[in-house]
């Protein structure tokens, strides 16, 4: 069968579906169900084993669909397909015939109701007996061919099972693979004409419809299916739109889909989600163009297969040899041998035992897991019931893992299902997950699942001004706010308590939108305070327009607005309150202490000041998906810098090694409202690990009094309630270092200001020595513009980073700057330097030179060819039209 009528059979089949769905809302796909307290589970799936043995005969093949046509209705969202013989799959033997069994995985997609009916393979396992070279070579070739046969077949993901023996090849096998070098040409690919791969995925592409007497245009009817992996199966109503044919274009990897002639693929509007092929070069994608839509089928994105693949290991580990590693030492070696590639999942294997060591399973915790295999053998029958039930034990563990994965495959004997239906195995393990420990992040919000290990950038508010839809989060989060207000009505009533206060002053220093200001407001009226002075002090000029408003529809002009800098604030008169909420994720990294110690001048000498206590603490962390994240980061700058920096996140795939440690104290109480005589802090902290780990990195929280007993905390022993205004924050090591059970963990940790910045340095001593980390604070330039105005302008940059792309990354207001945009073609971007900074620099080149052709200073230069180093750390720059421009010379 030529490839242009493997194709059409193909698009037949597709057309054939898609003409019985377009326009239905079928909810029997629809994986969003309700618990019993109303909280709202998505992304579950159970699956089931299914054992399937091949052979060259298409109508063996061809068993699989009626098989899986059989579990409809029965709970099963899809298959692990055990396939014994995967070459059979790409016989040459009936390419002749309609029956070909490169079909049978198509067929299946097609024939059955769930798009994700078929994702995941598990093919026979290699083995070999000894370590010669022709034994771990036929090993390799024959798990070479089974990843391909698996990313051929479009497969989400490959159960892999491995021995400490085969794991040495096993890597190198992966490795290839993870980097696109192990393709094998296959018998099929060299037969196509078009030199096309059928390869069913669940990505992107739109149905459309081409409509007679429109002439040059043509209207599409596009039907909205998502379809996430095996994660999510939900279909929408379609929708009408109406667009030009030479709109319809589709952009893949860089290029244009199509030519001048003819021009296929789709300019999406409403996106659709059934299925995707790839191909391999232009000429394929154009008959694939032609076949679809022709056929009223238009493809929106041809793309590649990136599969996963899932290490199958016990929880509980049997082990035969006492000296032998049990399965996470394993799997950390394979991982580490594959550089960490989050394609690299656990398909986590329970069984009947379990650990009796919890730690050992909250190591597993940190790792990414795929999956949960569970075996028969886990499932009990009570007396009197034919119900499947699991013990105890299994309970309170599946209640822990299904925290962090959503798919769980069920395998089983088949005596088992013989007794037993389907259907009865997946509803225990549905209500099983229902059931789940909801972390305390997540409780009544379910959006929280969206910022699990996503690492964000620390917020700097005294720097930048925050933007609205940030306000917008914090203001979310009433839980804070009525800690805030609780403290301020303790603290007036013992301010007033047996005492005539004639007259009240409070001071709201970073009174953001508002928040705070109205929580001090229903505090002075729950005391029925007769007259007061309540000043609202912020320095974003947007936020101030918010209060303005505030104060004139809401508070009734009770408040005095007041836009400034809180450190250059003078007040009229001292405060009997100062309230502030400039914390952050480790309590001093958004600078509170800096605006506090500075406010504390405004307060009586019996004054008090919300919050009156704050300190920073750290925890080792096991976290290898955070540590991966953060190091993709280097990827972006040009400086190594990536892992030199705290990142805030939520971290869910993370094993907190050993219990939280205080680190820095902050007091804000009379008599201790002088700024601290020693600016730099630095302090040792020591854990221990009680099993072998490998240590990614520290977490920090902060612990706050706000006022005697009313406190707010993010430390996971006493995590506030269903407060979410902060994140952990994770600091990253420059390498992970592996931790023996028992060995002694050892961090320095600085606390450093200079320069006008306050930067973080750390150090691991125990178990291994790693160089120092953000030296001088060397991630972070910091960088003063002086107009001829007189107006500073104070920005931090990135080593690495041009003076240029400062000035456009941090919105430096100077009008005209930069209008090349780097390329070097004008002198819009002219600056002037400090004689000993700009000695610091390369020799122009020419094209410099003949920008700078009529400046008249020694030291000037283009912003676009200044690379920041740690030599201009804290460096002032001078913009043309200064006064006196040799000033600085």
């Amino acid at each position: 069968m030529s490839g242009k009528q493997n194709l059409n059979r193909f698009a037949n089949l597709l057309k054939t579906e898609v003409s019985n769905r377009l326009g239905t809302n079928d909810s029997k796909v629809s994986t969003e169900t309700n618990t019993a307290d109303g909280r709202s589970i998505t992304y579950f799936h159970v699956g089931l084993k299914v054992l399937m043995k091949y052979s060259t005969k298409a109508e063996d093949a061809y068993s699989l669909p009626g098989y899986l046509l059989q579990l409809e209705n029965k709970n099963i969202d899809f298959a692990v397909i055990a396939i014994e013989n995967p070459r059979a799959l790409h016989s040459t033997e009936s390419t002749t015939n309609d029956n070909c069994p490169l079909f049978s995985i198509p067929d299946i997609i097609m024939k059955t109701r769930n798009w994700s009916r078929l994702v995941v393979g598990e093919f026979p396992t290699v083995k070999y007996e000894s370590h010669e070279e022709d034994e771990i070579q036929c090993y390799i070739k024959a798990r070479k061919r089974q990843l391909e046969y698996a990313d051929y077949l479009g497969l989400s993901a490959m159960i892999v099972s491995f021995s400490h023996r085969t794991l040495a090849p096993l890597a190198h096998v992966l490795n290839h693979f993870f980097l696109g070098t192990s393709v094998l040409k296959s018998e099929f690919r060299r037969s196509c004409e078009a030199d096309v791969a059928m390869v069913p995925r669940f990505c992107l592409f739109t149905l459309g419809t081409i409509a007679s007497g429109q002439g040059p245009g043509f209207t599409c009817r596009l039907a909205l299916i998502v379809v996430s992996e095996i994660q999510a199966v939900h279909i929408g109503n379609a929708s009408v739109g109406h667009c030009h044919r030479r709109e319809w274009f589709s952009r893949v990897d860089g290029r244009w889909l199509g030519d001048s002639h003819s021009q296929y693929g789709t300019r999406h509007r409403r996106v659709g989600c059934i299925l995707s092929l790839k191909t391999k070069n232009d000429a394929g994608a154009r008959l694939l163009g032609r076949c679809f839509s022709d056929g009223g089928l238009c493809v929106f994105r041809l793309v590649g297969c990136k599969i996963g693949i899932w290490c199958r290991l016990p929880l509980a580990w049997d082990r035969i040899d006492e000296t032998a590693d049990d399965a996470w030492h394993l799997f950390h070696q394979l991982r580490t041998a594959c550089g960490n590639d989050q394609r690299l999942e656990v398909a986590l294997e329970i069984g009947a035992d379990l650990c009796e060591n919890m730690k050992i399973l909250d190591r597993w915790i940190g790792e990414p897991i795929g999956c949960l295999i569970i075996t028969g053998e886990v499932f009990q029958t009570m007396p009197g019931s034919d119900s499947p039930t699991v013990s105890e034990m299994h309970r309170r563990l599946f209640s822990l893992l299904f925290t962090r994965t959503s798919r769980a495959v069920l395998e089983f004997d088949s005596k088992q299902l013989d007794t037993i239906p389907i259907n009865d195995f997946s509803f225990c393990i549905r209500n099983l997950y229902k059931n789940q420990r909801v972390l305390p992040m997540e409780q009544n919000c379910s959006v929280m699942r969206s910022y699990r290990d996503y690492l964000q950038l620390p917020l700097q508010p005294l720097f930048e001004d925050l933007s609205a839809a940030t306000y917008e989060v914090f203001e979310t989060d009433s839980v804070k706010y009525v800690k805030y207000e609780m403290a301020i009505k303790e603290a007036i009533s013992d301010k007033i308590s047996g005492n005539e206060v004639p007259f009240f002053s409070v001071i709201v220093c970073g009174a953001g939108r508002g928040p705070l200001v109205t929580a001090v407001l229903k505090a002075l009226e729950h005391f029925a305070i007769p007259a007061f002075q309540l000043t609202a002090v912020e320095k974003n000029i947007n936020a101030v327009s918010t209060l303005d408003h505030l104060n004139q529809t809401k508070w009734n002009r009770k408040v005095h607005i007041v836009h400034s800098d809180v450190r250059k604030f003078k007040p009229p008169m001292k405060a009997d309150i100062i309230v502030s909420e400039m914390l952050g994720s480790f309590g001093d990294n958004e600078l509170s202490p800096e605006c506090l110690y500075e406010a504390m001048k405004f307060l009586k000498p019996d004054g008090v000041c919300i919050p009156q206590f704050y300190q920073s603490y750290l925890s080792p962390v096991h976290a290898p998906k955070l540590h991966y994240n953060a190091a993709q980061y280097r990827k972006q700058v040009e400086y190594n810098d990536a892992l030199e920096c705290g990142y805030v996140v939520y971290p869910t795939t993370a094993f907190v090694i050993d219990n939280p440690q205080p680190l820095f104290p902050f007091i804000h109480k009379v008599g201790n409202n002088a700024r601290p005589k020693q600016k730099n802090l630095y302090k040792v902290l020591k854990f221990r690990s009680e099993i072998d780990c490998e240590l990614s990195g520290f977490l920090g929280y902060f612990y706050c009094i706000l006022y005697k007993e009313h406190a707010l905390s993010i430390l996971p022993s006493n995590h506030t309630p269903n407060m979410r205004s902060w994140f952990s924050m994770f600091f990253p090591l420059l390498t992970p270092v592996m931790v023996k059970a028992g060995a002694e963990i050892e961090i320095h940790f600085w606390r450093n200001t200079g320069h006008g910045k306050v930067w973080y340095e750390w150090w691991l001593a125990k178990p291994a020595a790693l160089p120092l980390q953000n030296p001088n604070g060397r991630s972070c330039i910091a960088v003063t513009f002086l107009t001829s105005q007189g107006d500073q302008f104070k920005a931090y940059g990135k080593i690495g980073d041009t003076l240029l792309d400062l000035v456009f990354n941090e919105n430096v207001p100077l009008d005209g700057f930069g209008v090349c945009e780097g390329t070097c073609s004008c002198s819009t971007c002219h600056v002037i330097l400090k004689r000993e900074q700009y000695e610091c620099l390369p020799s122009p080149c020419e094209d410099e030179l003949d920008m700078l052709d009529l400046a008249y200073g020694l030291a000037d230069t283009l912003a676009c060819q200044i690379v920041l180093t740690e030599q201009l750390d804290g460096m002032e720059v001078l913009v043309p039209g200064v006064p006196d421009a040799t000033q600085l010379h």
